[in-house]
């Protein structure tokens, strides 16, 4: 009787809390068309509301023994970032016409810009470079431990060794046009597992790549930063309440997905005209097609306009994933 309350009291609990999450997003189908919904786009084909993204060739630094042993892991592991970040396509190195090789790479882990020879560089825009700079281990024995309360009741903890292992990937990302260097950074981090028995080498450095899954996922908002999603907004509706852009489920975008409303600036520089980019609104994704996404407006909704970009915000390591990770670790 009581298995059958409690199965009750979930439902109940699963169905408001679904009404809740129903309710909190807008009705597209109910919000009402205002002129200013009727806004068109002057000199816009809706064909190529989609940006083309950047064409990256991916390197591994192998300067190293350790880096030439986890070589293949790490450009794995770089060609995986890359394809689930969305907003760059890769290009096959085995396609493109590359006066590179690893030569090009010093003891630091960067690449020398001016063996770059760009003009033999076919289909590429960018280069992402990726390398194990540093990789170390440690044990520590933990001997067998009681500890009683005040009532006298003692538990007794079993021997054990935790194992430590620390790595650190440098990250580099060129723009092959102007040779400008936008990622320089060494990100570092470490894995921990205890065990009942001492490991041997062998067995601590099948740990590593755990810890270089770490370095990976906090590399993730870094380059989504350089190289954002981006899209534009080809209908508005509700006064601006909400707005469809032009990327969905085929562009790997999920519901909640925060973008940019962004203006764009062009300034002359040393370097030549750059492209700026001046946020103006956000739009948080609340329905997913295959082709387009609705998302809740906000920000100066008055400048908002059709036709305007929208680029999708870096997705940084939650809260709760990063507690998991700190409790693990320790």
């Amino acid at each position: 009787m009581g298995c059958e309350k409690n199965s009750r009291f979930r439902f109940v609990l699963s169905l408001v809390a679904l009404l809740v999450i129903e309710c909190s997003a807008p009705n597209v189908m109910r919000l009402k068309e205002t002129p200013r919904d009727k806004e068109k786009l002057k000199n816009i084909d809706l064909k190529h509301a989609n940006f083309e993204n950047a064409h990256v060739v991916v390197l591994t630094n192998a300067s190293s023994s350790l880096g030439r042993a986890y070589k293949d892991a790490i450009n794995s592991a770089t060609h995986k970032l890359m394809i689930q970040m969305g907003g760059v396509t890769l290009v096959d190195r085995a396609h493109t016409n590359l006066a590179l090789n690893e030569a090009i790479f010093q003891k630091s882990g960067l690449v020398e810009i001016p063996k770059i020879q760009m003009g033999k560089i076919k289909g590429a825009s960018h280069l992402i470079t990726s390398g194990l700079t540093h990789a170390s281990a440690s044990q520590e024995y933990y001997p067998e431990e009681t500890t009683c309360n005040r009532q006298g009741k003692c538990n007794t903890r079993r021997p054990f060794w935790k194992n430590i292992v620390e790595v650190s990937v440098r990250i580099n990302a060129i723009d092959l046009q102007t040779s400008e260097i936008l990622i320089d950074e060494d990100i570092s981090n470490k894995y921990t597992k205890s065990t009942t028995n001492r490991l041997d080498g062998g067995s601590l450095l099948q740990l590593l790549p755990s810890a270089l899954a770490y370095c990976f996922e906090d590399a993730k908002p870094l380059l989504q930063k350089v190289f954002p999603i981006k899209g534009m907004i080809i209908a508005m509706k509700g006064d601006k309440e909400v707005a469809m852009i032009s990327l969905g489920s085929q562009n790997k975008i999920l519901k909640d997905r925060i973008f940019d409303v962004v203006n764009k600036i062009k300034q002359k520089t040393a370097v030549g005209i750059k492209t700026f980019y001046d946020k103006i609104g956000k739009c948080k994704v609340f329905q997913v097609e295959s082709d387009s996404s609705w998302c809740s407006l906000g920000g100066d909704t008055d400048i908002i306009k059709i036709g305007m970009e929208v680029h999708a915000r870096p997705e940084e390591v939650s809260f709760f994933r990063k507690f998991i990770r700190f409790f693990k670790q320790n």
